[in-house]
């Protein structure tokens, strides 16, 4: 009996010392981004979108199988070196004052930040950039 092709096992991607993004070390995408390493990844990467949870959360729980394995093909298909996107986590009962400098008032609140900011364009073409106001981010965490 012939293998059928999708049972033959598949080498896996070989990248040089040519194949690095920068001298900064990778970053482990299964811990969650804490207050320390944040804008270093905003700094980083032109994109990055952000899943800012808490862990005793319904929702966030039942994203969380579907966001780690979006996670995992984004970062297979763009590997580190590449450098285009990133996604990331904060777990806002460890990082509670990131999260409300974010505005971040309801859980699961997902965030796309294009060069190190989340900013959105009201207005249309021309007009000036401006962060989103908090009612429009809707019910949360408080002050």
């Amino acid at each position: 009996m012939v293998p059928a092709a999708d049972d033959t096992p598949k080498p896996g991607p070989k990248y040089d010392a040519e194949g690095t993004f920068d001298e900064e070390p990778d970053i482990d995408i299964s811990v969650p981004l804490s207050s320390s390493n944040f804008l270093t990844t905003l700094a980083r990467y032109p994109i990055v979108v952000v899943n800012f949870y808490a862990p005793w959360c319904h929702w966030c729980q039942r994203l969380e199988p579907t966001w780690e394995a979006a996670t995992k093909e984004v970062h297979d298909k763009y590997p580190e070196w590449d450098g285009r996107i990133r996604f990331a986590k904060v777990d806002c009962t460890a990082e509670m004052e990131m999260c409300r400098q974010h505005f971040i008032q309801g859980f699961p609140s997902l965030r796309v930040f294009r060069k190190g900011h989340d900013e959105v364009t009201i207005g249309g073409p021309g007009a000036q950039c401006r962060p989103a106001p908090p009612q429009a981010r809707g019910p949360g965490l408080g002050t």
